[in-house]
C-alpha cells in the first residue's frame, strides 16, 4: 500500500528519532563511512588523497571523495584542467580521440573532457562531480554493477601537464543486495500508537524504490517518503502506524522493496514484541483477624486494603502483578526497600514476632523498563495497654490548691481511661464536675489529665488511672500524702492488670 511520495532534500541529514529522515542517518553511514589515506605517486609534487576502499550494494550507488595536488606552472592565463578516471582493466586500453597515437591502460569511466567517447555501459553512471581545477577529484558510481568492481586510478592533463595516479586507489567492492532495514520509533506498547519504518539506499537518482508492507494486522496506515543527501545519495522510507495489542504478539510484518532498475525485490520481516506495562498490582495475606479489619481500615483511609496482626505473631504479605516483560516486585516501607523471598511471582514479605513499630503503610512496586505500578497494604498491630514512651506525661502535682495528674497510656486500639480517686470512678463522660477528667488521642496514645479541686490536700489520697482494651489493662496509681509537697515520681511495674505506684513527694 502506497501512499503519497514526500521529496525531502537535506543539507544535513536530521538525526531525531522521531523524523523519519532519521532513520536513514545510520544506513548512510554504514554505506559511505570509509577510511582515507593519502597516495604519493614517485614525485613529491603530486599527491592524492581518496578512501582506500569503498564498498557498495549491486543496483545502488556510492560517492567517493577525493582530492588531490600537482605541480603548477606560471601560464599568464588560466588554462583548462582536465581529469580523467579509469578503471585499472588488464588488457585494456583507452585511445584518445584529440590524439588516436596515445593509448592509457584501462577503461575510461569519468571525464570533464567532452572530447573523449565513454563506453555506453559506463557513460551514464559514472560521473566526475569534482572540478579538477580546485584540485576536487571526486566521482559516483550509480546503479553499480559487479563488474565495477576493482581497482581505479586518476589522471590529470593541460598541455604540455600530464601525470596519471596509479596507487590503484580506490579499490572498489561491489556486493549483492541486501534487504531494506525495519526502524521502531520506540517501545511497542499495547494500546498506544506505535511507528515502524521501514528503510532502504536508494540508486542515486530519481529512479523511485517502491516499498510495500504485509501483514495480517488491522487497521494501519502507511506514508512514503524519500530523501537525498549531501553527499547525492538517496533514502527511500515509508512509515507504517498503528496501534497494537496484546493479540499483536508475535504478529509478522514484512516490508517489500522493488527496485526498478535492476528488476529485483528484497524483503525484511519482524516480529512484533507488544510490551503491556503493570498496570494492577494485587496484595495478598495469611492474616486471620476479621473482626478487628473494620478499625484498621478507617485508620488507613483512602480506600486501601488492610491487615491486622497481634504482636509478637508473624504475617507473611504476597505481592502479585501481570506485564509483559515481567515485572520486577519489590517490597517497600517509607521509601525503604525490604528484603523479600525474591522479585519472582509472587514477591514475599515475612515479618516475624511483629512489634508496634512494624505497623504501617506497605508498598508493592511492580516496575519494567516501560511503566510501573503500586499498591499500599495498612498493617495494624494489636498491643495492650502501656506507658507511653515519655513517661515524664504520668505524673501528679499541686497546683493553686488543686490536685492534678496527668495519665499517658499507648496502645492499639487505643485504651479506654478511667480514673478513681479514694474509691470513686470518674471518666471524661461522668457527670460530676469534680473531679474533671479530660483526654485526647494522638496515634496510639490517649493522654487523660485529672483536676481535682475539691480534694481535701490535709489528708491522704489514693488516685488510679487505669486503660483498658480487649488486649488487657494498665493501671498506674498515685499515692498522696498531706506531708510531702513536690511532684510524683512513677515506679515501673508488669502491665497486664499490675499497677504503678506513684508517691507524692
Amino acid at each position: 500500500m502506497l501512499g503519497k511520495r514526500q521529496h525531502q532534500q537535506s543539507m544535513y541529514p536530521p538525526w531525531k528519532v522521531m523524523n523519519p529522515a532519521s532513520f536513514s542517518a545510520t544506513l548512510i553511514v554504514l554505506i559511505f563511512a570509509v577510511p582515507y589515506k593519502g597516495l604519493q605517486g614517485q614525485n613529491p609534487d603530486y599527491s592524492l588523497t581518496v578512501p582506500d576502499s569503498v564498498s557498495v550494494q549491486r543496483g545502488l550507488c556510492v560517492h567517493i571523495p577525493c582530492s588531490f595536488t600537482y605541480k603548477q606552472r606560471d601560464w599568464p592565463s588560466p588554462r583548462k584542467l582536465y581529469g580523467y578516471w579509469f578503471q585499472k582493466k588488464d588488457r585494456y586500453w583507452h585511445d584518445f580521440t584529440h590524439e588516436p597515437s596515445r593509448h592509457i591502460p584501462g577503461i575510461l569511466v569519468a571525464t570533464n573532457d567532452k572530447r573523449q567517447e565513454l563506453r555506453a555501459s559506463v557513460s551514464t553512471r559514472f560521473q566526475l562531480t569534482g572540478e579538477p581545477e580546485e584540485g576536487d577529484c571526486s566521482f559516483s558510481i550509480l546503479d553499480a554493477r559487479s563488474e565495477d568492481a576493482g581497482g581505479y586510478y586518476f589522471r590529470i592533463e593541460d598541455d604540455p601537464l600530464r601525470w596519471s595516479y596509479k596507487a590503484g586507489r580506490p579499490q572498489v567492492l561491489v556486493t549483492e543486495l541486501e534487504g531494506p532495514q525495519i526502524w521502531a520509533s520506540s517501545a511497542v506498547l499495547s494500546g498506544k500508537e506505535a511507528l515502524y519504518a521501514c528503510l532502504a539506499p536508494g540508486p542515486c537518482v530519481e529512479i523511485q524504490a517502491w516499498i510495500s508492507w504485509t501483514t495480517s494486522l488491522r487497521g494501519y496506515e502507511t506514508t512514503d517518503w524519500n530523501q537525498q543527501h549531501m553527499n547525492r545519495s538517496w533514502t527511500y522510507g515509508s512509515n507504517f502506524t498503528f496501534t497494537p495489542s496484546l493479540n499483536d504478539q508475535g504478529r509478522e510484518l514484512t516490508c517489500r522493496v522493488w527496485y526498478p532498475n535492476i528488476q529485483e525485490q528484497v524483503t525484511k520481516s519482524i516480529r512484533l514484541e507488544v510490551a503491556d506495562p503493570p498496570k494492577a498490582v494485587e496484595i495478598s495475606t495469611n492474616a486471620t483477624d476479621r473482626e478487628h479489619l473494620a478499625w484498621c481500615s478507617g485508620e488507613a483511609g483512602g480506600g486501601l486494603e488492610s491487615a491486622v496482626v497481634r504482636e509478637g505473631e508473624s504475617i507473611s504479605l504476597h505481592c502479585h502483578a501481570t506485564s509483559r516483560p515481567h515485572p520486577a516486585l519489590s517490597w517497600r516501607k517509607e521509601n525503604e526497600t525490604l528484603q523479600s523471598t525474591g522479585q519472582g511471582e509472587p514477591c514475599v514479605l515475612l515479618l516475624s514476632s511483629v512489634g508496634k513499630e512494624d505497623a504501617g503503610e506497605y508498598q508493592c512496586w511492580a516496575e519494567t523498563a516501560h511503566g510501573s505500578a503500586n499498591r499500599t497494604l495498612r498493617l495494624c498491630v494489636l498491643y495492650g495497654p502501656r506507658l507511653s514512651s515519655n513517661q515524664s506525661r504520668s505524673t501528679c502535682w499541686q497546683e493553686d490548691g488543686s490536685l492534678r495528674c496527668n495519665c499517658s497510656l499507648d496502645s492499639w486500639p487505643l485504651p479506654q481511661i478511667q480514673w478513681e480517686a479514694d474509691g470513686q470512678t470518674f471518666s471524661e463522660d461522668s457527670r460530676r464536675g469534680d473531679p474533671r477528667v479530660t483526654s485526647r488521642a494522638r496515634e496510639n496514645t490517649v493522654a487523660s489529665s485529672l483536676s481535682w479541686a475539691a480534694g481535701d490536700l490535709d489528708k491522704s489520697h489514693d488516685i488510679i488511672c487505669r486503660g483498658t482494651n480487649h488486649l488487657g489493662t494498665y493501671t498506674i496509681h498515685f499515692l498522696f500524702s498531706p506531708h510531702k509537697k513536690g511532684e510524683c515520681d512513677p515506679l515501673h511495674l508488669p502491665w497486664l492488670s499490675a499497677g504503678l505506684v506513684v508517691s507524692l513527694l
